[in-house]
């Protein structure tokens, strides 16, 4: 099967099974269009606006990594989002190290595939970020929040080629 990809700006034409990217993320041929829903957040004490920011995300991960179309509506394939948690922990010292709060984050993806065949799988991320022990959660969180959703994203864009 033939399929395409970019590279530097340039487009390669290749056959194999599949449409596979530098990224090493494959997709069906016949799967030309990516739906990503707005997530659902039901993690109590999650910061506002990161259920948008992960959406963003994602959504900046197909358009950069794949040449998939985005949709506003289903499409070949769906992604479901749920921020399940959003956690505040301490972490006990080691030999060298005072108390640091780890920021945890975890989210349920389910894929639903349309063409050739209909496939659903559903997986889970969790991802987290130590702060130093010198910092407070308030003057850091921003960053953290960030890092915590470039991570998921990626998590969630290489989840969706490897089901196939």
């Amino acid at each position: 099967m033939k399929f395409r990809t970019a590279f530097g700006g340039l487009m390669f034409v290749l056959w194999t099974c599949g449409v596979y990217s530098f990224t090493g993320v494959t997709f069906p041929p016949e799967v030309k269009s990516v739906y990503v829903a707005p997530i659902e957040n039901t993690a109590a004490n999650s910061p506002s606006q990161v259920d948008f920011l992960l959406n963003d995300a994602i959504k900046d991960n197909f358009l950069k990594f794949s040449e998939l179309n985005l949709s506003n509506s289903p499409a070949d394939l769906n992604l479901y989002v749920k921020i399940i948690s959003y956690n505040v922990s301490s972490v006990a010292p080691s030999q060298d190290q005072a108390y640091q709060t780890r920021v945890t984050m975890r989210v349920s993806v389910r894929y639903v595939q349309k063409v050739p065949e209909e496939k659903e799988w559903t997986r889970s991320f969790s991802r987290f970020v130590d702060i130093p022990a010198d910092k407070e959660l308030a003057q850091v969180e921003q960053e953290v929040v960030e890092e915590l959703v470039r991570q998921l994203a990626n998590d969630i864009f290489y989840g969706s080629g490897q089901d196939w």
